[in-house]
């Protein structure tokens, strides 16, 4: 688009007529301004100085749905853009347009779509579902031909710079406007669209105050509990930026926000996704019946769904994801480490649940990919960096421009997350502290704002004696709990007694002679889930007639006896000895026991035996 010489002399009787005009139907000069394309008549003698206030997009008036329907959108975009809205939108659209709203998804799709044919159903789907999307928001960038990129900063003021591509054309960027102008770079407010740019943004060099909150924030010597971001549910302190910003494993929660940009950047750029919590894949293999109940009702129509997970299986410690995209049966298996696997991916009780979810998702035929299927695809040797891999692993694939970052990256790509959370979300009544374009960022380097703390739950340290050694007891029992499951050698330990090693509790003893050990019904139920799982993956040699006597009378003391022996650096002997005494109670247990009965026995007389 270029720019006549006569665009810069219209009289000022002319140009009052043009902003006079209410409407865009009969106005000659409609450009269609919007809060992203907003003043293409600039010129070069029409402003002096070269920073301008972005006000037009305050003249904008929605149009009326006569002008509106004269736009041309196409009925095979606008059922595409219907078919991608939840069952509930899809049903009030059939009541408003006097259809039956009862049926399954297709069904309501299949009305709509013979309705559309009539212009009164077609503008009122256009008008519910297209034209509400397309309204401009200030948090967005896009990327106008005519222009050039645009990203919309808070406040409303632009750098108006030419370009030699287009001369006579205005680019806008985004400027820093509280700070002077001496101090201004090229460096924008961090976004997840920076990321499609050839230059990749953590290659730029950062604007001053940028590093500067950066050393603030990653800082190990100041309080590890100060809030840096508060909005809505996240909630995130500095400890847990030190475990994504520092060469440390990334903590869960921040991989949550981690995930909701990309979520945000996804819609951004016209994608619909869904990303599981870091904590919930996790439990799905102790509770796989409750896989896929919290998946969205539309999982079908999503362009991706990934799934986060922590593993320890065939490895080390690490986060691995699995990326679906349901509308091409696609699924891509991704762990850091997939060179050190044969199948390219390291735990596959994973592979089994998510191949159930893709099931459910969609019964088609699915193609399943690993690493090894991607050319180049980045690794990881060295360190604790899976928790970033996967959140770059998870970007690239919602981008869709491959794989474009290094292990050698990953220390400043860690930096560069952090600037990403701490430029997005703000502290809930303080505004963004931490986003180098407001004042509230000199007042925090400069130590004039009041640090801001989580409130911790207040706790009683007097506790009774009893409460507190009962506390005590189960605190070690959860222990002993959580190092049976995760010890190799615990497991070990089990297939090789019910591959015929000797044990002192087979043949099985009478129940009296078995201590009950571990009280807490929960963590019983823990150690026999896990054991029983044990059992039924390996083939024994052992004769008995019930399983939950077998577990209970000779795995079950095998396992703690074991666990009691690691956990607590004793000899065989000495371990089984423990286990053989049961529970140790404290004497203010004993007392407490002895009143209850004493009052107990007192109220005899006046008491049902039936309440005792």
């Amino acid at each position: 688009m270029e720019e006549s010489d006569e665009s810069e002399n219209y009289p000022p009787k002319d140009i009052a007529k043009v902003k006079s005009m209410r409407g865009q139907k009969n106005n000659p000069f409609c450009v269609t301004p919007s809060y992203n394309f907003w003043a293409p008549w600039i010129g070069s003698k029409t402003h002096i100085a070269n920073v301008v206030l972005n006000t037009e997009f305050e003249k904008v008036h929605k149009a009326k749905t006569a002008e509106r329907t004269e736009i041309t959108v196409s009925e095979d975009r606008l059922k595409d853009k219907l078919s991608k809205q939840k069952v509930g939108v899809i049903r009030r659209l059939c009541q408003e347009c006097g259809l039956d709203a009862k049926g399954s998804r297709t069904d309501l799709l299949l009305r709509l779509s013979e309705e559309m044919r009539s212009r009164e159903a077609y503008d009122k789907v256009f008008e519910k579902i297209w034209a509400a999307s397309e309204n401009p928001s200030s948090t967005e960038k896009c990327m106008d031909m005519s222009l050039g990129p645009l990203t919309a900063l808070p406040e409303n003021i632009v750098t108006l710079q030419t370009t030699a591509a287009s001369p006579g054309i205005t680019s806008v960027t985004s400027s820093l406007s509280s700070v002077p102008i001496t101090e201004k770079t090229a460096c924008e407010p961090t976004t997840l669209l920076n990321f499609f740019e050839p230059t990749k943004p953590w290659e730029r060099d950062w604007h001053p105050l940028q590093e500067k909150l950066l050393d603030y924030v990653l800082d190990r010597n100041r309080p590890g509990s100060e809030i840096i971001v508060k909005e809505g549910q996240v909630c995130l302190i500095r400890e847990e930026f030190w475990s994504l910003g520092l060469l440390r494993d990334m903590d869960s929660h921040i991989g949550n926000a981690c995930m909701k940009l990309i979520c945000e950047m996804a819609r951004q750029i016209g994608k619909d996704i869904y990303i599981e919590d870091f904590y919930v894949v996790p439990v799905w293999k102790e509770t796989p019946n409750n896989i896929v109940t919290g998946l969205p009702e539309d999982a079908d129509l999503k362009n991706l769904l990934a799934f986060p997970a922590w593993t320890n299986a065939n490895g080390p410690d690490r986060f691995v994801v699995c990326i679906m995209m349901p509308l091409r049966r696609e699924m891509v298996f991704l762990d850091s480490l997939y060179a050190e696997h044969e199948s390219g991916f390291g735990d596959e009780e994973y592979r089994a649940i998510f191949r159930k979810i893709a099931y459910q998702v969609d019964h088609g035929t699915w193609t399943e990919k690993t690493g090894y299927d991607f050319p180049a695809l980045p690794r990881q040797t060295r360190g604790n960096d899976c928790g970033v891999f996967v959140l770059m692993y998870t970007l690239s694939m919602v981008c869709g421009i491959g794989f474009q970052f290094q292990e050698m990256d990953i220390p400043i790509i860690r930096q560069w997350w952090c600037l990403l959370l701490m430029e997005r979300f703000q502290i809930d009544g303080y505004g963004h502290r931490f986003a180098f374009w407001t004042e509230a960022t000199r007042s925090v380097l400069d130590g004039k704002i009041l640090l801001l703390f989580r409130v911790k739950r207040k706790t009683t340290s007097n506790l009774p004696a009893h409460v507190q050694a009962v506390q005590d007891r189960e605190r070690n029992d959860k222990r002993l709990v959580d190092l049976i499951i995760t010890s190799k050698s615990a497991e070990q330990h089990l297939v090789d007694i019910l591959g015929g090693k000797r044990s002192n509790w087979f043949p099985l003893k009478p129940r009296s002679q078995v201590p009950v050990y571990i009280e807490n019904e929960q963590s019983q139920s823990i150690i026999c889930d896990y054991i029983r799982g044990i059992l039924n993956k390996t083939k024994t040699q052992l004769t008995f007639n019930d399983e939950v006597e077998f577990i209970c009378g000779c795995l079950l003391p095998e396992a703690i006896t074991h666990g009691i022996s690691e956990l607590q650096g004793l000899s065989w002997q000495e371990a089984e000895d423990v286990f053989l005494q049961g529970p140790i109670y404290h004497a203010s247990e004993v007392e407490e026991f002895n009143r209850r009965i004493a009052r107990e026995m007192k109220n005899l007389p006046n008491k049902n035996l039936n309440d005792l």
